[in-house]
């Protein structure tokens, strides 16, 4: 009798741990819904070898599979799948790294994206940040950067912050703005090349920054999806009604606005000086750091908008606008 009640608890402990495949193939199902995105966020780095990135979200799929049936709870799918995709990912960039198939500017910014690329840890992989309009956010800006400025995200991303501490610095100040501000500024973007006026879309990234910073976009109809010509005429109408004036192409000081858009000198926005551009770090040689460490610091770019259009809630210094005079 002994006996049996011995092999009966044991028959239960087996139970216990031995995986119900059919519970594993509903998650793994389940989990299909986020395929589509897994493999968007890694055509991010690899352009469009989309066979790259497909090959490393199947693997995170497999691994999935894999863990499940190894007995190891994992609480929240997404979260996991994303981290171990960025893993494979990383793993990939640094095989073709070795194998000559990346370039670098000099050895060192080779060494600090191989030094970048994650272990895979399933064990730490609750710690991602999962919120979904981070996400989005972090994607439109990754969309909107060249190859090369992909490989310094890739290069730097890591070194300086982590995911999440950038998310909860540019949330944080998102959410003063929004607790704080009444009035909203009008903010105008851009200048003439040529005669044409290139005014983004109310969905690009430099425009989401605005909103988040608590300005308003003169040209928020743009639902197009791109930049969209306008003419002189319908450009001067804009920066007559703005409050802020942001970003006009090369000009560093008014007066070379002045020789560059001599009809503009009347708006308020001249006449007031509430003009800003974003060379505060910018060479002779026509470098811009705002084009190159800015891309992987929104919260930064945050942090100087927001003390352009409420200046009494940043006390800090720029790091890449200026006023100009």
């Amino acid at each position: 009798m002994l006996y049996l009640r011995k092999m009966t608890i044991l028959l239960n402990k087996l139970k216990s741990v031995i995986p119900d495949k059919r519970k594993i193939d509903k998650i793994i199902n389940d989990c299909e819904i986020y395929r589509k995105d897994l493999i968007r966020y890694c055509l991010q780095y690899f352009e469009f070898e989309y066979e790259v990135a497909e090959d490393c979200v199947q693997e995170a799929y497999v691994a999935l599979y894999e863990s499940l049936c190894n007995g190891i709870e994992i609480s929240n799918y997404k979260s996991w799948l994303y981290k171990v995709v960025l893993n494979y990912k990383n793993k990939t960039i640094s095989d073709k790294i070795k194998r000559y198939e990346q370039d670098f500017k000099d050895s060192e910014e080779k060494e600090n994206t191989i030094n970048n690329s994650l272990v895979y840890e399933p064990d730490y992989v609750e710690q991602i940040v999962t919120d979904e309009t981070i996400e989005k956010r972090m994607l439109i800006i990754l969309s909107a950067l060249n190859k090369n400025e992909r490989y310094l995200y890739i290069a730097h991303y890591h070194k300086h912050k982590n995911f999440k501490e950038i998310a909860q610095s540019y949330n944080s100040l998102k959410e003063l703005v929004s607790n704080a501000v009444e009035d909203v500024p009008k903010v105008m973007l851009n200048a003439p090349y040529g005669d044409t006026w290139f005014m983004p879309a109310e969905d690009n990234y430099s425009v989401q920054l605005i909103r988040d910073a608590g300005g308003e976009y003169i040209y928020g109809r743009n639902r197009s999806g791109i930049s969209v010509p306008i003419d002189i005429e319908e450009a001067y109408m804009l920066c007559s009604d703005a409050d802020i004036w942001l970003n006009p192409g090369s000009a560093g000081t008014l007066a070379e606005l002045a020789v560059a858009c001599p009809k503009f000198t009347d708006t308020d926005c001249f006449r007031s000086g509430h003009i800003f551009n974003n060379t505060r770090r910018s060479t002779s040689g026509g470098g811009n750091d705002y084009y190159e460490s800015g891309v992987v610091n929104p919260d930064m770019v945050l942090r100087d908008l927001v003390k352009i259009f409420h200046p009494g809630l940043v006390h800090e210094e720029f790091v890449y606008h200026k006023q100009l005079n």
